[in-house]
């Protein structure tokens, strides 16, 4: 559940990083309704058990490897 206070800090980070010309990365992302508010801001970057648990450094790369290995094979298809 957000707070009601959310939705500000969000804003005033994000407005603060863009105006100092720096990356913003949410951190502790766990619902979609989080996901909704950073974008909403322009939050590009994010973490969080939203997207996947945390894991050793061998399975991650290996997952990083099997997306590359999709996203290259979808466009070989795509005409």
């Amino acid at each position: 559940m957000l707070h009601p206070q959310d939705s500000a800090i969000v804003a005033a980070i994000s407005e603060l990083a863009r105006a100092l010309d720096l990356a913003v990365v949410a951190e502790g992302v766990e619902t979609a309704a989080q996901v909704e508010l950073i974008q909403r801001f322009n939050c590009t970057e994010a973490q969080g058990f939203f997207f996947d648990r945390p894991m050793p450094a061998d399975a991650f790369e290996r997952l990083v490897e099997a997306q590359i290995a999709r996203r290259a094979k979808a466009e070989a298809i795509t005409p």
